[in-house]
């Protein structure tokens, strides 16, 4: 899966560990359609959290507690995706850990979005 590391030097004649951008690194490592849809699909959650949880936000007037910590939330994941388009911080254990956090944690801001929408508060526990 380090693909970079081989085709440059056979292409440029100079050697260069990997590619400091992580879409490109995973379209040479495991081809562009795995690439692209990594990339639209958090592109899209970062939108699609501005747009349900930001924006409503704005409208609702809600604590200016939850607006901050929301505010700040996105801002810090827009800012670790930033992060992976100009180097490779995965190789970190504690940026990559962190990145996921954020990410999961935007997931579960359009999940508490729908729930509050539906007006059900509820905790359903599936036990089998």
């Amino acid at each position: 899966a380090a693909a970079f590391s081989v085709l440059y030097p056979l292409r440029k004649g100079i050697w260069h560990g990997h590619a400091h951008n992580l879409p490109l690194e995973i379209a040479v490592s495991h081809g562009l359609p795995v690439s692209l849809l990594i990339v639209f699909g958090i592109l899209g959650l970062l939108i699609v959290v501005f747009r349900r949880v930001m924006l409503a936000l704005n409208q609702k007037r809600s604590s200016i507690e939850n607006a901050v910590f929301e505010r700040a939330w996105w801002t810090a994941s827009f800012v670790m995706v930033v992060l992976h388009g100009s180097d490779l911080p995965f190789f970190d254990s504690r940026l990559n850990i962190a990145g996921w956090i954020l990410l999961a944690g935007l997931r579960c801001m359009i999940s508490s979005v729908n729930l509050d929408q539906q007006g059900d508060s509820k905790i359903v526990f599936d036990v089998q």
